[in-house]
C-alpha cells in the first residue's frame, strides 16, 4: 500500500471498532425487510466495486453467493433510522442475508468511505480483530473498516441493511462525538 493509504487507515484506527449509534423498531425492520424481498441479487456489483477499490479475498474465497448474498438499492429511502439523520450523503445502500451459522470470513474494507449496519432479523456477532459484539435486530452501528474483521451469524438467518457514508472530517467528528455521550 502507498503511504497516503497507510495514513488514511491509521486515521480510521483512531475511532473504535465500532460505535452504537442506536436502534430502530421492529415496524421500520420489517419495512425495510418486505423492501429486499422484491429486490435481485446484486453480488456481482459488490465484486466489482472490491475490485475497483483494489480489494479482493486473498487467502480465501469470497462469500458472495455461497453463504452471504447482497440485493443493492440505490434509491432508498432511510429517514425512519433516525440515529443516522445527521450523517449526509449516505450511499451504496444495499441488503446483506447471511446463511444460518454462516460466516463473512476475515478481510479489510476501502478506507475511502464509513459504513453503517443495522441488523433486520437474526443476529450476529461482529468481530474486529479478536474484539467482539453482539448485534441485534434493531441494532444500529457504525462498524471501522480500518480494522480486519469478520461476521459471524447465529442460527437465524441475518439479514443487515448497510450503507456507507464518505470518509471526511465532518462525519469523523459525529462519530467521534458518539464515543463521548
Amino acid at each position: 500500500m502507498n503511504r497516503q493509504i497507510l495514513k488514511e487507515y491509521a486515521k480510521l484506527r483512531k475511532l473504535p471498532k465500532w460505535i452504537y449509534l442506536g436502534s430502530v423498531s421492529d415496524y421500520v425492520c420489517d419495512n425495510f425487510y418486505t423492501i429486499s424481498l422484491n429486490l435481485d441479487i446484486t453480488n456481482e456489483r459488490n465484486i466489482e466495486n472490491r475490485k475497483k477499490l483494489g480489494l479482493y479475498y486473498d487467502e480465501y474465497k469470497s462469500p458472495l453467493g455461497t453463504v452471504y448474498q447482497s440485493k443493492h438499492k440505490d434509491d432508498l429511502d432511510v429517514s425512519s433510522i433516525n440515529c443516522i439523520e445527521d450523517f449526509k450523503q449516505t450511499f451504496n445502500w444495499r441488503f446483506g442475508e447471511l446463511n444460518p451459522n454462516g460466516e463473512v470470513p476475515e478481510h479489510l474494507d476501502t478506507h475511502k468511505t464509513l459504513r453503517f449496519l443495522i441488523t433486520l432479523t437474526g443476529y450476529c456477532d461482529y468481530v474486529a480483530e479478536n474484539d467482539k459484539v453482539r448485534m441485534n435486530k434493531g441494532d444500529v452501528y457504525f462498524i471501522n473498516t480500518g480494522f480486519k474483521h469478520k461476521v459471524l451469524n447465529g442460527s437465524f438467518t441475518r439479514l443487515a441493511l448497510l450503507g456507507e457514508m464518505n470518509n471526511n472530517e465532518r462525519n469523523i467528528e459525529l462519530l467521534r462525538a458518539r464515543t463521548r455521550k
